[in-house]
């Protein structure tokens, strides 16, 4: 998980040393090697690269080395003019060197961006839509002098943006600390699918969408045996692509259905090379994610790894990981506590680099729970569509932050663009609940690939499954507050924490959870009347 930077048209008044501190931020994202670059004639500055418009731009690349793991591979590559810097990995680089008959410097899969914008004729627009990835980069045309700030479909990656309209500069980075208290204003987060175009000396900055989710009704013919073939052959796909890598690859292992099934389709692969994958999980000594992990783990004979966890360990952990993960979403925040923990153990203690997981199935095939309740498939639909809008702010930020904390890099199967365009073309009634079961034609799709215990086990939050059988996480933490902390409420703790570090510079959560046409007391999943509590139907 790399980590990118940089400042249009930045204010020299501004000190060097305050930049490279704001960059220096995004150290944790990129432990392999680091480049500030300089677009005008600053001393100080690490690399230097003379323009000849004199334009002041500076690009910041901190890199995690997982493809051509030599010096050629980092960035920013500078190719005909085009200096680039990107986050991200492109599954069909190889395909599209092929296609295009484009020579590369590097065995990057990022370079072939820059290649593809001069193909095209310097349309940017164009170059994004033919990119199968996951991606935040910048890209700066010194003859055009435009610069692009551009993401994946989704947002899997993140990018931030901040504007000064005094001095028509803008400041953009990984992460928001990097950008925090430099006198612009309101720090924004980039939605997938999206680009900005700056030029030099610019007064405007406009959101621009390459590509858009169908929008309801959308028909679908298929069979039920067309739909299993499609969501099996598509998945397995997205797994493969998913491949490319120089360092070692494990998975996230829940012992829910999704990230099961991701592990299963790598396990069955690496045995056809006759190597065995990692699989890794968490949770509390009691927690059910552990036994169904273990179970599965079990069936499908990978190389297993527990981490068992305290709560004490688990509480304590919490602002750390408001301030690494840069929300103050109660869900967010109570899944990734152990998902943190978990990417520190395998950082500290394995070679493994890329990292699988299974997020992203439940948002594009309708599976949380509260997906029963929904009153019409109009209603389903439209709601899975918000949640894949908004994945950046919840679970794909959960999974990035967590694992980038510690120089890994996340691989998310189901995120894949091929993958969610054929999900979104499936009618409401389609990925409605059936026979009393979320995902079903998943479930139907992956029959043998994991035990028959998991294949139908009931929908349960990350945050939810670790926790102890007894007793959820949730209420760990509320009863902890209530002794410590004078009874504050959880979202109260969590905000207080969250402002102390943040203020109101970054304020990215705009609505509830849960969908308007259902209120329950606490965003977990246990307290839906379908899990056998709480919750009340509009």
């Amino acid at each position: 998980m790399c980590g990118i930077f940089g400042i249009i048209n930045y204010d020299t008044q501004t000190c060097i040393k305050t930049i490279q501190k704001q960059f220096n931020k995004l150290d944790i994202r990129g432990p392999d090697m680091s480049s500030l670059m300089c677009i005008d004639k600053i001393d100080d500055i690490h690399n230097i690269f003379i323009n000849k418009y004199n334009i002041n731009h500076i690009f910041g690349f901190k890199r995690l080395a997982i493809n051509d793991l030599s010096d050629i591979g980092n960035q920013p590559f500078v190719i005909n003019n085009i200096l680039l810097i990107c986050n991200g990995e492109i599954y069909n680089y190889k395909a599209l060197i092929d296609k295009y008959n484009l020579t590369c410097i590097s065995n990057s899969d990022c370079e072939v961006i820059a290649h593809l914008y001069i193909l095209f004729d310097k349309d940017i627009e164009k170059c994004l839509r033919v990119l199968d990835g996951v991606f935040a980069f910048a890209l700066h045309d010194r003859d055009t002098q435009q610069t692009h700030l551009c993401t994946d479909p989704i947002g899997v990656r993140p990018l931030y943006y901040s504007i000064n309209p005094e001095t028509n500069s803008c400041w953009f980075s990984s992460i928001v600390k990097s950008i925090m208290n430099t006198k612009t204003e309101t720090i924004k987060l980039l939605p997938g699918s999206s680009y900005i175009t700056l030029y030099d000396n610019f007064d405007k900055c406009t959101i621009k969408k390459y590509t858009y989710l169908p929008i309801y009704p959308t028909i679908s013919t298929d069979t039920h045996e067309s739909v299993t073939s499609k969501l099996h052959d598509l998945l397995i796909n997205a797994v493969y692509k998913r491949l490319i890598s120089d360092r070692p690859i494990g998975c996230l292992l829940s012992g829910g259905l999704d990230s099961s099934l991701v592990a299963s389709i790598l396990s069955r692969k690496y045995k056809e090379q006759g190597k065995r994958i990692k699989t890794f999980s968490v949770g509390f000594e009691d927690s059910t994610d552990l036994k169904y992990a273990k179970e599965v783990a079990e069936y499908i004979d990978s190389d297993h790894y527990e981490v068992i966890i305290t709560y004490d360990e688990a509480l304590r952990t919490i602002q750390d990981v408001i301030y690494d993960i840069e929300t103050y979403d109660i869900t967010t925040i109570r899944a990734s506590v152990g998902m943190y923990l978990l990417s520190k153990y395998i950082s500290e203690n394995h070679d493994e680099k890329v990292i699988f997981s299974g997020e992203g199935a439940d948002e594009i095939l309708c599976g949380y729970l509260y997906f029963h309740y929904a009153p019409d498939y109009e209603a389903l639909y439209n709601e899975s569509t918000r949640l894949i809008t908004e994945l950046p702010k919840y679970d794909v930020l959960r999974a990035d932050r967590t694992t980038s904390s510690f120089g890994l890099e996340l691989r998310v199967p189901f995120l894949d663009k091929q993958l969610i365009t054929y999900c979104m073309s499936l009618h409401g009634s389609i990925k409605a609940p059936k026979n009393g079961m979320e995902k079903y034609y998943l479930r139907e799709a992956f029959k043998n690939y994991i035990p028959d215990s998991v294949l139908y086990r009931r929908k349960e939050g990350f945050s939810d499954g670790v926790g102890g059988v007894k007793k959820p996480w949730y209420k760990h933490i509320q009863e902890w507050l209530n002794v410590t902390k004078n009874n504050i409420l959880e979202k109260d703790y969590y905000n207080e924490i969250y402002n102390r570090y943040f203020g109101d510079e970054f304020k990215q959560i705009d609505e509830y959870w849960m969908p308007k046409w259902y209120t329950t007391t606490d965003p977990s999943g246990r307290v839906l009347s379908v899990f056998g509590k709480g919750g009340k139907i509009l």
